[in-house]
């Protein structure tokens, strides 16, 4: 944007395979949008809602996924944690589905009736996932969200 608070960048992919014989390509536009100030989940499914208008228009299958990374400062502890992620589904209008949670990493799925469309996960609508880890080169505890499943690996 104008004011330099929205940065659009965009990646194509050729992907190539063969299998018994028969050659198959699959291209993909990966379009990017990063905030340079705090995001909230109503502009994120905008952006979504926007890029879905754009892909339908130029005649392409599309999957919208969104992602948010943020972090706090310092290590938090679990239950802190488990706090921050109720906060934020709280916010969501989100219902948590199911947790994981290991030493190095706690990972919440969830569903938003606002949150678009929904994955199903051990037979069960998610849209909203959370994940959270600690970066001790940084010491910083960085939460990643994406709706309706992370892409990314964490």
């Amino acid at each position: 944007t104008e004011d330099g608070t929205k940065t659009l960048r965009l990646t194509f992919l050729t992907e190539e395979a063969e299998e018994d014989g028969t050659e198959s390509r699959n291209n993909y536009l990966r379009a990017e949008i990063f905030l340079s100030r705090e995001p909230d989940a109503g502009e994120a499914l905008e952006e979504q809602e926007r890029l879905r208008e754009a892909t339908g228009a130029a005649g392409l299958e599309d999957e919208v996924v969104i992602e948010i990374s943020g972090y706090y400062e310092g290590k938090m502890s679990r239950e802190e944690q488990r706090i921050a992620a109720e906060t934020l589904f709280d916010r969501m209008k989100a219902v948590r589905r199911d947790e994981i949670d290991e030493e190095e990493l706690y990972t919440v799925y969830g569903y938003s009736s606002d949150g678009g469309e929904a994955r199903s996960v051990a037979g069960v609508p998610v849209n909203v996932n959370l994940a959270v880890t600690y970066d001790e080169k940084m010491d910083r505890t960085v939460f990643r969200l994406g709706c309706p499943m992370i892409g990314t690996e964490y």
